[in-house]
């Protein structure tokens, strides 16, 4: 990881890749106190990364706070269960739209982050559809952008025009949901 101060960027920790043992325990030596982002990589096939608890929190979510070097009781859960928002996009006379950018980001804006897991976007394709993979499960804002640049999300200016303009949609462990989006 790369340390910084006060936005300074110092350079990197040169922290090691950790790999799981056959009994799926791991262990992470050498932390220095501080805040961390844990990444989780070396997944293959189906699975994928559904959470990283400490404590009660989602550390694939919020950062892995080091106090001491001890962080004793970190579970990472990997599932198969897949969960996807999908839908199409359609101007008000029902003609599919495919020129904007598709933004689906958490209710909770502590969540929002330019590297954050809960924020997906894409194009539709030429028929208006569109598709949103791994989700984890929670409330989630939909919204149809002309504009969208991933760094948006640390302006409060543009949560706010996010919420004004997008639907709510709950997502499920494991299931598909579908929410079209109709232009005004």
């Amino acid at each position: 990881g790369a340390s910084t101060i006060n936005g300074t960027a110092l350079g990197g920790l040169g922290l090691q890749s950790v790999a799981a043992r056959a009994d799926g325990t791991f262990d992470l030596a050498g932390l220095l106190p501080g805040s961390y982002r844990l990444t989780i990589s070396g997944i293959t096939g189906r699975w994928w990364a559904r959470s990283a608890m400490l404590d009660g929190h989602d550390v694939l979510d919020e950062s892995l706070v080091v106090a001491d070097a001890d962080v004793a009781g970190l579970a990472v859960r990997v599932t198969d269960r897949h969960s996807s928002l999908s839908g199409s996009v359609r101007s008000a006379g029902g003609a599919p739209v495919s020129d904007l950018v598709v933004v689906v980001a958490p209710v909770d804006r502590a969540l929002w982050r330019p590297t954050a897991r809960r924020i997906h976007w894409v194009r539709p394709a030429t028929d208006g559809a569109f598709t949103l993979a791994d989700l984890p499960p929670g409330e989630y804002l939909l919204a149809a952008l002309t504009d969208f640049d991933v760094n948006d999300v640390r302006d409060a200016s543009f949560a706010d025009q996010l919420v004004a303009a997008s639907l709510k949609v709950t997502i499920s462990e494991g299931a598909s949901a579908r929410q079209d989006i109709r232009l005004g």
